[in-house]
């Protein structure tokens, strides 16, 4: 069977995208972008609030004009051909599955800490809770999205909580100097939070199961982009209007020092636990966006067709999540083994999504038409000024794709060879 159901609606669309934009990154990226350009960093925020409207608008209107399993792989190849489509899908499917334990290991850093376990515990932790997330996408993304709009209710009420207990704490004397590290460290905190604002795209593979896509994906961007771009800026002002950085968190989390500060040590604990939901929530939208990918590249025959195969009772292409949950098992036993450094992750992550959006962008270009066209031309200037700090992982993306490329003739041969054989029957 190679059809998926339609069971997303608006509500559970909002809470997707919320998932996936809203990641582990509002823990702690408030408190390093101000602890490198101080106050100034607002304006670093400022930016990428007003570069998330052209970017979700874009894939919004990609995914209402293509509703495709495919998603923005199906985008590129109907722009320029199946083997761009299928470069794009290879780099996103193949990078992003290999960094699923960065977010995983921050949650179980975080978990671990509540019932004082070390670094073996915060695997355990995030061990845990990848299978949670693993479990839910097997049994179908109807119970996967109701999670995912529990989970998001309460992450989205613990930071509202933490930003009203500190509101009182503010200071206007915490905004002075402006500039204290100059204005090019604006620039960096700019790079750094990049993060923040990338998971736009990992929904558009999901299009295929809205009920309404052409409704209830531009209503879900929508409402989506103002309670990112809130609750970002808040945890920002705050963050800075209170100096919840620097020296003066004495090596406590961000947010749980903030709550901390405003509730008591307790607090602190259930920002630990907040961590859980959060990641529960970018992880179970990034696996449900990526095994849709891997069914649709599959689908298409630009992988094998061992990952095109739906589960015949919960209708979820449980081949492509085995192979997701098997990479999770190797990357974080990798990690484990070899102490291998997060940032390394989330660095590879988004020189995948950087390339993807550029090439996402491009496509848009010429596929789409007015406001749409418009958004895409923005977006595409803003990422070709971040592609150079990529730097040295843009190796690691070239491997992907010569991988691709290699994949793509062998089996463009082995069919030429069929169709061969046919003729001279």
């Amino acid at each position: 069977m190679t059809s998926l159901q339609r069971t997303i609606g608006v509500g559970q669309g909002v809470a997707l995208y919320l998932g996936a934009v809203l990641g582990p990154g509002i823990l702690v990226l408030p408190a390093l972008a101000a602890e490198t350009a101080g106050p100034a960093s607002l304006i670093a925020w400022a930016a990428m609030i007003a570069l998330s409207l052209p970017i979700a608008l874009t894939f919004s209107a990609l995914a209402r004009t293509y509703p495709h399993a495919g998603g923005f792989a199906q985008y590129v190849e109907q722009a320029f051909g199946p083997t761009a489509g299928a470069l794009t899908g290879w780099i996103f499917f193949f990078t992003i599955m290999l960094g699923f334990p960065f977010p995983v290991l921050i949650a179980g850093q975080y978990g671990a800490a509540i019932f004082g376990l070390g670094r073996d515990g915060a695997y355990l932790v995030g061990g845990g809770l990848a299978a949670v997330v693993l479990i839910a996408n097997f049994f179908g993304l109807r119970l996967s999205a109701r999670m995912q709009v529990a989970v998001t209710t309460v992450t989205i009420l613990i930071i509202a909580a933490a930003i009203g207990g500190a509101i009182p704490r503010l200071q206007t004397g915490t905004f002075t100097p402006f500039l204290p590290h100059g204005v090019l460290t604006v620039g960096t905190a700019t790079v750094q939070i990049f993060t923040a604002f990338v998971g736009w795209e990992v929904i558009t593979p999901l299009a295929e199961e809205f009920r309404n896509p052409e409704r209830d994906i531009k209503r879900a961007t929508l409402l989506a982009l103002i309670v990112v771009g809130v609750i970002y800026a808040a945890v920002a002002i705050i963050t800075i209007g209170t100096h919840t950085y620097g020296e003066t968190l004495l090596g406590a989390p961000p947010m749980g020092a903030m709550a901390a500060q405003s509730f008591g040590i307790g607090a602190q604990q259930a920002i630990g636990v907040m961590a859980l939901f959060v990641t529960f929530a970018t992880v179970n939208a990034y696996v449900a966006g990526i095994t849709r990918l891997g069914f649709a590249l599959g689908r298409a025959g630009q992988l094998p067709t061992w990952f095109a195969t739906i589960h015949p009772r919960w209708q979820t292409p449980y081949h492509s999540l085995m192979l997701v949950g098997g990479a999770f098992v190797l990357s974080t036993s990798a990690s484990y083994l070899l102490n291998l450094q997060l940032s390394d992750a989330i660095t590879v992550i988004t020189s995948a999504t950087i390339v993807v959006y550029l090439l996402s962008m491009a496509a848009a270009i010429k596929l789409l038409r007015g406001a749409g066209r418009v958004a895409a031309v923005i977006t595409l200037a803003a990422f070709l000024i971040v592609l150079p700090f990529i730097g040295f992982f843009l190796a690691w993306i070239a491997a992907v794709a010569a991988a691709c490329l290699i994949y793509q003739r062998r089996r463009a041969r082995q069919i030429a060879v069929a169709e061969a054989v046919d003729l001279s029957v």
